[in-house]
């Protein structure tokens, strides 16, 4: 089977993991008996999609042309006049090299093209549904807007998790006979499992011992509670480090960080905290390695990239009590009540004095055998979904 990819924009780690992980999944288990091409519009940086060159072909270039950008510009301003999903828009050029590839499915995110080759997409998850709060009026109609695209357009959506497909049903019921359920898994560089472990603290002067939340600064990632968490800790007499990674800017909220950075200040536990920003790829599975314990305290998640690098490294993981963490379910799972600092508190307080710092040799070792079979499922699974999209 010959299968087309479109990259994801880099500025959405999230969503970019997600692509490796499923390239990586297929690469591993059909190699050769899957080709996977990268279609990669003329002028993209080639940092968008470097992180998926060593699973596929090499890259296709194709040319969005000037009538594709018109028409969409112009079908977006009638759509928001009208509220209505009116007239489809054609790319001559990625139909033509698609044809030309013999491409049998093509796999696009952010689809808004009809294409005559079959084609999925996936809808990660409906936050917007949830969290009205966090979007203002127009984001909320753009978002609508893109999901109802891709579930018209697509032969087959794919969905993260049964809370993401549950919503998706409601959400467009019209198009349930597309909703299809793939959980994806994370892979880990192997390089990482014989690495000095204390290496990555000297690197960026961090003590042995620390929790980490690795995730972006937006706000539904909630990192208010874990901050109240560490304030409460230390009134108890516990201090703890916690070390935070990832994007510094909401798109929504462009002051949310430096109200965070304030409440360090007012809460006086700037030491106790520390904010490393975005680092690399290698470098936020080190820390997590090194780690006490993952925390995410997420208050929504579609289906979570750091709980399943947690289940892949075998590591102890502190978790909002959110379905989509349950329904991950990762064997060393500690739960709280996600609006609950002080609930965090009691867990945060228990591991810290519990478990040590560094990688469990035995649960990473269960974790690493475990891990071929669960990336096997997830190829499968997502070449069956593009068999059914191909007919």
């Amino acid at each position: 089977m010959h299968i087309g990819f479109h990259p994801i924009l880099p500025s959405w780690q999230g969503g970019l993991n997600y692509l490796r992980n499923l390239l990586f999944a297929l690469h591993s288990t059909y190699g050769g008996q899957i080709q996977r091409s990268l279609f990669i519009p003329q002028g993209t940086a080639k940092e968008a999609y470097a992180a998926l060159l060593p699973f596929c072909n090499e890259p296709i270039v194709y040319q969005v042309d000037q009538s594709s950008r018109l028409s969409k510009r112009i079908i977006e301003k009638i759509q928001q006049r009208r509220g209505q999903m009116v007239t489809t828009i054609v790319n001559p050029s990625l139909e033509q090299h698609l044809q030309h590839q013999g491409c049998q499915v093509f796999f696009m995110n952010n689809l808004h093209y009809h294409l005559s080759t079959p084609s999925l997409s996936w809808i990660p998850d409906f936050q917007h549904l949830h969290l009205k709060h966090l979007f203002n009026s127009e984001q909320l109609r753009r978002r609508d807007q893109a999901f109802l695209q891709r579930s018209r357009l697509a032969n087959q959506l794919i969905l993260s998790s049964k809370n993401a497909r549950s919503d998706f049903l409601k959400f467009a019921p019209n198009y349930a006979d597309k909703a299809q359920l793939l959980h994806f898994v994370a892979q880990i560089d192997p390089a990482i499992y014989t690495s000095e472990t204390q290496t990555i603290c000297a690197k960026y002067r961090l003590p042995e011992r620390f929790v980490y939340f690795p995730g972006q600064f937006w706000q539904h990632k909630n990192h208010t509670v874990a901050f109240d968490a560490v304030r409460i800790l230390r009134a108890r007499g516990i201090d703890i480090t916690l070390v935070c990674t990832g994007p510094l800017s909401d798109y929504r909220q462009p002051l949310y960080f430096s109200s965070l950075i304030q409440k360090l200040t007012d809460d006086d536990i700037r030491d106790r905290v520390i904010i490393l920003g975005l680092l690399p790829y290698l470098d936020i599975q080190a820390l997590m390695r090194q780690s006490v314990c993952t925390l995410n305290p997420s208050l929504f998640e579609g289906w979570s990239t750091t709980v399943e690098e947690a289940k892949t490294l075998g590591k102890c993981t502190v978790l909002s009590d959110i379905a989509v963490h349950q329904e991950q379910n990762p064997s060393q799972a500690r739960y709280f009540a996600a609006n609950s600092s002080e609930a965090l508190a009691d867990v945060l307080g228990d591991v810290w004095k519990t478990i040590p710092a560094g990688p469990d040799l035995d649960l990473e070792r269960e974790a690493r055998v475990n891990l071929p079979q669960r990336t096997r499922r997830v190829a499968e699974s997502f070449l069956q979904i593009a068999q059914a999209a191909a007919g």
